[in-house]
């Protein structure tokens, strides 16, 4: 992130900013919280968020068949997701 003056960047309601060209790139690809803390965007519940998130896993694993690794433990499923 590169500083610049406060055009040129977005800020979270949690206080933690990025750039105005990375803001566009996470709204492009549906992520709807903060990437320090995780705190939804104004006016995005948590609900909203985590629904986000599940349709992103699920559109990058039908684009990706083959790289899924799922977990087992407790009673719950749960998948990994390797970024590049």
């Amino acid at each position: 992130m590169e500083s610049g003056t406060e055009c040129d960047r977005f800020c979270f309601p949690c206080g933690h900013w990025i750039c105005a060209a990375c803001n566009a790139k996470m709204l492009q690809h549906h992520f709807l919280a903060c990437p320090t803390c995780r705190t939804p965007r104004e006016g995005v519940s948590q609900r909203q968020v985590e629904s986000a998130n599940q349709a992103r896993v699920a559109r990058d694993a039908g684009q990706e068949e083959g790289h899924r690794l799922t977990l087992r433990a407790g009673g719950q499923e749960m998948q990994v997701i390797f970024f590049p």
